[in-house]
């Protein structure tokens, strides 16, 4: 296997067992927005019912962001 492959094989067997509602909370740079594509899509390839959420400061979660979780959580 190569390098890339035994660094993702475990991050995929982690996610494997992530399953129902998962929120992405992440950032507006460009970093977070590629990143956050990602994961959505590899947990919608797995299953999951993936929802983003745009974080307003990065790293930072705010009442809002806990507000619209809730909505997540309950819809």
């Amino acid at each position: 296997m190569s390098l890339i492959e035994d660094t993702i094989k475990p991050a995929i067997e982690v996610l494997k067992g992530i399953s129902g509602k998962v929120a992405i909370i992440h950032g507006h740079d460009a970093d977070a927005l590629c990143s956050a594509a990602i994961m959505y899509k590899l947990l919608k390839k797995l299953g999951a019912n993936p929802v983003t959420v745009a974080a307003e400061l990065n790293f930072a979660v705010k009442k809002t962001i806990l507000g619209r979780l809730k909505k997540i959580k309950n819809s």
